[in-house]
This record gives structure tokens, C-alpha cells and sequence, in this order.
């Protein structure tokens, strides 16, 4: 089994997964300083004078005496409040330089805004996305990246499409006196169809899209989440509204690729295309590869159809192979405090023959708990029993193993401070008799030994029985 996928840390390079088997690989990140602007230097200011003063000679002589050291002007009174020379004279000290302005530091995957002293603007965080269509008909390419600026006093936030109409981005940008401060490179997510167009081989898929750093700044942030036609590197703004995320997304879709052989088995039939929140996407008869970025959060489902498929997602989407032997891959986040309500993905997983591969994120980051849940319907002669696997995360810090108090309210789709569900992998359910010499007979499936790999180290396991929800 081969994974490759390219995705990135919180950090401006992009990280590159590949796993046969899986390997994770994380790096800690480092704290950024700043030098402080200097003041200024001081200049020297001049003493005055005039020409040299001599003493008389004693007594007269035919040739004077060598001539005695000048005496110099007495030095001049400052002024009140003032420097030596206030008032007159050329030189002098300057004033204290104020501290004005706004610096951003990027360091490992974390920036840093800092605003001056004196100045009294805020800062303005804008997450743009351009769309390209290539050169071959069918080719498209999504570029991502972050600019931030100083919003000057006084300044409204451009919030609206209109006020970023007429002109290219950058030039409205200047325009609506923002102060770039920089630009961070998200990547690109990119189909090119030239191998394709040349020999028949697979279409060329490339995804270089990180996650936006953290930001840490001294004065408040407006955020902003831009999208526009990118053309010959002028960008066309579309759409602009107020964000509380700087991912390269756009809320309520997913950018999928999608390839297949065609039923012929003589060409590709493949897609990269956006895709509604609701939607279902549905692969082929054939051994489909259907890939979304691990930050691509939006809840819909993917069912792989029939065909040896690969699937690649984030938390969110709900994912059933279908038939044949599949191979999925979950990502699973860095812990944000959403409780249970936040976005979560089920994974089907009865069928053992499919196998399923969790990149899981550094135990600083939020460690990750797989729970192996039974939940019991019915009694008497007969109940049933649903088997899964649930994924939950601690918020960082968190040390031990979680307790029943927090598990069973969890469990049953409860918020619970400090935790949240990720993933509940389906493993079959069973409807089970007591037969009448004491045995029992269970009629359905449970995949009791699933084929799953860890990517980093799972923090811990539990094991629960519970009534299941209306039971």
C-alpha cells in the first residue's frame, strides 16, 4: 500500500506524508524574537568661539616668547528644557524618534504583529484564494496565500465585494490605504494535464496546501476570506466576507479531485472540482483515488462504490469504501476547542477486507484516545450490538487516560469541556439470541480485528459498553 499526499504544517514550507508503511513526522515549533527599533543617535553641538587670546610678554625682548595656550570661550548656559545649542548655533541633539508602525515576524509556522507605540491602527489578516484555469482545456489550479496589513485609524475593514471592485486585488489594496506588512504562501492545489494530454498516463494531481500559521499580535485583527479569477498574476476579486479561519477553504465546500479508469479501461476519467456542503460524491465501478485536503472540513459523504479505491480526507466527511479492498486515509487535527458538536467524520469499516490509515497529530498538540465501543440495544432473548472504534482528543496538556464521567456523556454527542469527538469508525452490528441451552447465536458482522495503522502514537485505549442512544 502507497500514500502520497502533500499537505503542510503550521508553517510557511509545505510537509510531505508518504507512507508504505505510514510515517509521521513533526517538528517543534519556535518562539520568535524582535529587536526593538533604535532611537537614534545623538549629534555633537558646537562650543563656539574666536581667535586666541595671548598674554602680554614680561619684559620686552628681541625675539617674544614661544606663545602661551589658548583660553577658550566659556561654555554656553543651556536653555531650559533644551539641548546646548537651543536657541542658536548649527547642529544640535535631535529629538527622541518616535516609535511608529507596525513589523511582522514569521517564524516557524507562527506570526508574530507587533504595532508601534505611538501608532494607533490595528491589523487586517486577509486568507486569498485565486482560481486558474490552465492552458489545456480541463486543467484548473487554486493558489493560496495570507497578506497582512495595517489597517490605519479611522480605516473601515473592506468587507464588501464592491469595495474591492473596479481594479486588481492588489492595486484596490494600495488604493484602500492598507500597509502590507507581508505575504505568506498557503500553496496550490493544481491539475496538469500535459503528461496526460502527451502519453495517456494518469493526470497529474499536486496539492501543496498548508494550514494558515497562528497569529499572535499586540493589537486587534480583522479577518478576511477573499476569492477571485486569477489571470496572468492579476487577481479578480469574487466574493469577500468576515472569517474566523485563515485556511485555504471556502466554507461550505470541498475541492475534491476525483480519477478513475473508464469503464473501458482505456482512458481517465477524472475531476478537480468544488463541492457543496450535502453533497455526495460517488465513485465508479473502478478502482477510484478521491482526495480531499486534511483541513477540508465540509460534511458530506463519500462513498467509494465498487473497485479497489483510496480515499484521503479530514475530519468531516463521512467515508464508506463500498465494495472491494479500500484504503483510507483519515487526518485527524490539531485540537480546537468545539466539544462534541464540532466536525467529526464516521468511517465505515465492516467490510475486513479494507484497511484504514489515521495520521494522528503530536500528543502536544491534542493526544488522541481510540475508544472500543459497544453500544447494547433490546434484552431478553434477543438484543443487538453495535461495534465502533471512536477517536476522541484532550485538549494539550492533558496527562492519564480519561474516566467514565467523561467518556459516556461524550459518547452520547454531550460537550464536554476539554475534549472532542474526531472520528467514529463503524466496525458492524449483531442481532444476538439466548438460545434455550444457555448459548448465544449473533446474526450480522463484526469486523473484531480491523486492519487500522496509526501514523504517531495513539495516547490511549478504553473500552465502554453503554445502552445505545433510545434504547
Amino acid at each position: 500500500m502507497t500514500f502520497f499526499f502533500l499537505t503542510g504544517l503550521i508553517a510557511a514550507t509545505s510537509l510531505l506524508f508518504s507512507l508504505d508503511p505510514f510515517i509521521f513526522d513533526d517538528a517543534e515549533p519556535e518562539t520568535s524574537g524582535h529587536d526593538d527599533a533604535n532611537d537614534g543617535g545623538s549629534g555633537n553641538g558646537s562650543t563656539g568661539g574666536s581667535d586666541p587670546v595671548y598674554g602680554p610678554d614680561p619684559d620686552p625682548m628681541p625675539a617674544p616668547d614661544p606663545m602661551p595656550d589658548p583660553v577658550p570661550d566659556p561654555e554656553p548656559t543651556p536653555s531650559p528644557g533644551g539641548g546646548p545649542n537651543d536657541g542658536g548655533g548649527d547642529g544640535g541633539q535631535p529629538s527622541d524618534i518616535p516609535d511608529t508602525g507596525a513589523s511582522m515576524i514569521d517564524d516557524a509556522g507562527t506570526i508574530t504583529l507587533e504595532r508601534g507605540d505611538d501608532e494607533t491602527g490595528s491589523f487586517l489578516a486577509i486568507r486569498v484564494i485565486g482560481q486558474d484555469a490552465g492552458d489545456q482545456d480541463g486543467e484548473i489550479s487554486e493558489t493560496a496565500w495570507l497578506d497582512v496589513f495595517l489597517l490605519p485609524d479611522g480605516t473601515p475593514p473592506p468587507v464588501t465585494p464592491q469595495q474591492w471592485a473596479g481594479t486588481d486585488y492588489d492595486t484596490q489594496a494600495a488604493a484602500l490605504g492598507l500597509e502590507s506588512l507581508g505575504r505568506i504562501p498557503l500553496g496550490s492545489a493544481t491539475l496538469d494535464l500535459d503528461e496526460y494530454l502527451a502519453t495517456g498516463a494518469i493526470p497529474e494531481f499536486t496539492d501543496t496546501r498548508i494550514a494558515a500559521p497562528a497569529l499572535v499580535a499586540n493589537a486587534p485583527i480583522t479577518m478576511l476570506a477573499l476569492q477571485g479569477g486569477l489571470a496572468e498574476g492579476a487577481l479578480s476579486v469574487s466574493d469577500v466576507r468576515v472569517s474566523d479561519t485563515l485556511n485555504p477553504v471556502i466554507a461550505g465546500e470541498a475541492l475534491v479531485w476525483q480519477v478513475a479508469r473508464t469503464p473501458a479501461d482505456d482512458d481517465w476519467s477524472f475531476a478537480l472540482s468544488r463541492i457543496s456542503e450535502g453533497t455526495n460524491i460517488n465513485g465508479s465501478a473502478q478502482a477510484d483515488t478521491i482526495m480531499l485536503a486534511p483541513f477540508e472540513v465540509a460534511d458530506m459523504t463519500i462513498d467509494g462504490g465498487a473497485g479497489a479505491d483510496r480515499i484521503e480526507t479530514g475530519v468531516g466527511p463521512d467515508v464508506n469504501g463500498g465494495s472491494g479492498a479500500d484504503n483510507i486515509i483519515l487526518t485527524l487535527p490539531e485540537y480546537q476547542p468545539t466539544g462534541a458538536t464540532g466536525p467529526m467524520s464516521e468511517i465505515a469499516l465492516a467490510d475486513s477486507a479494507d484497511s484504514l490509515g489515521i495520521i494522528l497529530p503530536h500528543a502536544d498538540l491534542g493526544p488522541v484516545f481510540a475508544v472500543e465501543l459497544t453500544e447494547t440495544s433490546g434484552g431478553g432473548a434477543a438484543s443487538a450490538a453495535e461495534y465502533s472504534r471512536v477517536l476522541i482528543q484532550s485538549a494539550p496538556g492533558f496527562s492519564g487516560q480519561p474516566d467514565i464521567a467523561t467518556l459516556e456523556p461524550l459518547l452520547r454527542g454531550d460537550a464536554v469541556n476539554g475534549w472532542r469527538v474526531l472520528a467514529k469508525i463503524q466496525l458492524g452490528a449483531e442481532l444476538i439470541t439466548q438460545n434455550g441451552d444457555g448459548s448465544t447465536s449473533a446474526i450480522g458482522i463484526h469486523n473484531e480485528t480491523p486492519d487500522i495503522s496509526y501514523a504517531g502514537s495513539i495516547s490511549g485505549t478504553a473500552t465502554l459498553t453503554m445502552a445505545a442512544a433510545g434504547a
